[in-house]
């Protein structure tokens, strides 16, 4: 599959790279249908690495870079992981950027966004400038059936 690939400042190639795979356990395989290229991913290109673990592994997922850039992306579902409820192929979905872990004492308090294993999608684990990409369902909204794929992903979001 292409894929926007982030190697260093100022250093990023399209290219081909090997597909994730099938969803694991908790994940959704999505085919990418639009994506977005936000500040912080302009701010990598002009004056990073900064949050890019290019020359380090990143302490929460332990990945070190080049990495597929992307965290704000409209996708439809491909395929459903094990133990994923709620989601069925063909649906069109976002997937929020920030991934957290659910297990430590700031998840269960209710503050996921501190996280002590917090990362991001596309920027410490590959994200959505990619033909298709591998994500935590517990990321994903569903997205309205009405909704265009050209309006702006975070306001079509099914109302549930």
């Amino acid at each position: 599959m292409r894929a926007a690939v982030y190697y260093g400042r100022r250093d990023v190639r399209i290219e081909s790279v090997k597909d994730p795979g099938p969803p694991r356990s908790g994940e959704l395989l999505l085919e990418v249908i639009r994506a977005g290229i936000c500040g912080t991913d302009v701010s990598e290109y002009l004056h990073g690495p900064q949050a890019i673990p290019v020359h380090r592994p990143d302490p929460a997922t332990g990945y070190q870079g080049p990495v597929i850039l992307g965290h704000e992306f409209l996708g439809r579902v491909v395929e459903v992981g094990p133990g994923v409820e709620g989601f069925q192929p063909g649906q069109r979905v976002v997937s929020g950027a920030g991934v957290w872990c659910g297990q430590c004492a700031w998840c269960r308090a209710g503050r996921t966004n501190l996280c002590e294993r917090y990362y991001t999608l596309g920027l410490q684990a590959d994200g959505g400038l990619a033909e298709y990409v591998r994500v935590p369902a517990k990321t994903c909204v569903h997205v309205a059936e009405e909704c265009p794929d050209e309006i702006g992903r975070a306001s079509c979001r099914e109302r549930v």
